[in-house]
């Protein structure tokens, strides 16, 4: 397990009564930066359906840690939490919505990024200039979805754009 440190130390004088100058040291702040990489999608669901998770680091996507999470049909929008492993350092990220071809239309209404309490994307940020929609969406704006198309090459995914790119390095 990855941890950095910030500690700030603050060198504190004295001047005692007959004159002696003491100097301190102490711990003003202590800081842990551990990497703990959330994401947070709320959306609606109306059938049963497997979301897929996959992490760039160093430049390479990490086929081999690739996660699933599944997620229960239902009228009403829910949270779907995915947590990427503890100590990983994420460069970007790829979602793949949907592998249920029955699936026809989804509402995605917000995509939050966390790295343990630090909020990356929040539920008010425009989640699209954070991901970018492969071939497998479209957009009815009658009805403020998106139709699913799985006779693509891939399913219906999201990819991280340069701008989540550059966020994920600060």
């Amino acid at each position: 397990m990855k941890k950095i440190a910030l500690i700030i130390l603050v060198s504190l004088s004295f001047i005692s009564c007959g004159n002696e100058k003491k100097t301190e040291e102490v711990v003003k702040e202590e800081k842990v930066v551990e990497n703990k990489y959330s994401v947070i999608i709320d959306a609606v669901y109306e059938k049963n359906d497997s979301l897929l998770f996959i992490y760039e680091k160093n430049g390479a996507f990490l086929f081999d840690k690739v996660k699933g999470i599944s997620v229960k049909g239902s009228p009403l929008a829910q949270q779907i939490t995915f947590d990427f492993p503890v100590g990983e350092k994420v460069d970007n990220i790829g979602i793949t919505m949907s592998f249920n071809k029955d699936q026809k239309n989804l509402v995605v209404k917000s995509i939050t990024i966390k790295n343990g309490e630090k909020t990356i994307i929040s539920p008010n940020d425009n989640y699209l200039t954070y991901f970018q929609a492969g071939d497998g969406f479209s957009w009815d704006p009658n009805t403020s979805m998106y139709i699913l198309d799985h006779t693509k090459q891939y399913p219906p995914s999201f990819m991280g754009s340069e701008q989540l790119k550059a966020l994920l390095q600060d």
